[in-house]
């Protein structure tokens, strides 16, 4: 997660998890008071961060293993099926130009660029040739049509 986002998240699991006590002025305006700082809930939350992020780091790391087996043993499907739960957790260039080749191999071409071009973005050098390649195919192809 980026790092807006945990601090976000934080702020509203430590306003969830207080008893947001609420003083006797305006009734709308609805104002919790300082226990919303506790450092005890604060570091409860922190650590429950911590942890799922290592959970999340954890999977990552099984899918992208699970990836590049497959992709190396031509199961194009798995790889892409992997590699796309993967990048749900975390964005990474070399999956994006494995995936971007296990659906070259698969002919669905256009995700295949739009992997390639992400994974160039990302600074595989691969991708470049990859997209290069697949993009002078496409036109060859729609030509023959």
């Amino acid at each position: 997660m980026k790092k807006k986002e945990i601090v976000f998240a934080l702020l509203c699991s430590i306003t969830i998890a207080t008893k947001a006590q609420i003083y006797g002025g305006d009734a709308a305006m609805q104002m919790p008071t300082t226990e919303l700082y506790n450092p005890r809930i604060m570091e409860m939350s922190l650590r429950a961060h911590a942890e799922m992020a290592a959970r999340q780091s954890a999977l990552f790391k099984q899918y992208g293993d699970q990836t590049v087996e497959a992709f190396n043993n031509g199961q194009w499907s798995n790889a892409i099926y992997y590699a796309t739960h993967a990048l749900s957790l975390y964005e990474n260039p070399s999956l994006r130009y494995l995936r971007g080749s296990a659906y070259e191999k698969l002919g669905s071409y256009k995700a295949a660029l739009k992997d390639y071009k992400s994974a160039k973005k990302g600074g595989i050098s691969e991708a470049v040739g990859a997209y290069d390649a697949l993009k002078k195919k496409m036109k060859e192809l729609k030509r023959r049509k």
